[in-house]
């Protein structure tokens, strides 16, 4: 039963751990996309980068309210 329990213990830590650098790493998309905005010439292009970081936060938004 606590074999168990470790063993459970060390797959939510695993899930928490990919959970965590996925967020990591979609934060950086979402830096590289307000940073290409900032430099974007057209309307086109800004509402484009403006999508693509909603999509982004909704992605972080959704793993960060996933619970074990």
């Amino acid at each position: 039963m606590f074999n168990e329990a470790m063993e459970k213990g060390k797959v939510v830590a695993k899930r928490n751990a990919e959970r965590s650098k996925r967020i990591r790493e979609l934060r950086e998309q979402l830096n590289q996309i307000v940073t290409k905005s900032t430099f974007a010439g057209s309307q086109y292009d800004k509402e484009s980068f403006a999508a693509q970081a909603q999509g982004l936060k909704r992605q972080i938004e959704a793993l960060e309210a996933t619970v074990d």
